[in-house]
């Protein structure tokens, strides 16, 4: 499975997006503010502009695995594997660029500058479609990318 988020709207809080499962429109997304950051820079480099949470992950191609999450979530998300100098980063809903924790959040649609609506309904649809993948051993990736760059032919990064 292919999942894309294509970064639509760099905003000074937070970052808007749209998720693509395998092609087609699912959701829209909200990450927080994109520093520039890519997969191709050094760990340090990307240490030197990093903050933690409040920071988009690079631009790039990864992995995604299932892994168990307590509180608040107590339950199993899609994880983003082997993110340069970032930890834990799921895939979850959001209502607003301060739930993001550094994360990729997913909504129904754009309810406002930094803000999702509908986050729960979104995030329950998006898991149906990849933990379905998961359950048939498929690999599933994600690519982060702007319009016209990696998104139309991803390359991979791990």
């Amino acid at each position: 499975m292919e999942l894309t988020v294509i970064r639509k709207l760099k905003g000074s809080v937070a970052t808007e997006g749209e998720m693509l499962v395998n092609g087609q429109h699912e959701c829209v997304t909200l990450e927080p503010v994109d520093r520039g950051l890519d997969s191709s820079m050094t760990w340090l480099q990307i240490k030197a502009k990093k903050i933690w949470g409040l920071t988009a992950i690079p631009v790039g191609r990864y992995q995604v695995k299932p892994e168990k999450w307590g509180a608040p979530y107590n339950r199993l998300i899609p994880v983003l594997q082997d993110v340069k100098g970032f930890t834990d980063i799921g895939i979850h809903s959001v209502g607003t660029h301060n739930d993001t924790h550094g994360c990729i959040g997913v909504g129904s649609s754009v309810a406002g500058p930094d803000l999702v609506a509908a986050g729960f309904a979104a995030r329950d649809i998006l898991y149906r479609k990849i933990f379905a993948a998961f359950d048939r051993s498929e690999d599933v990736f994600i690519t982060i990318c702007y319009p016209g760059d990696m998104c139309t032919d991803p390359q991979p990064s791990v």
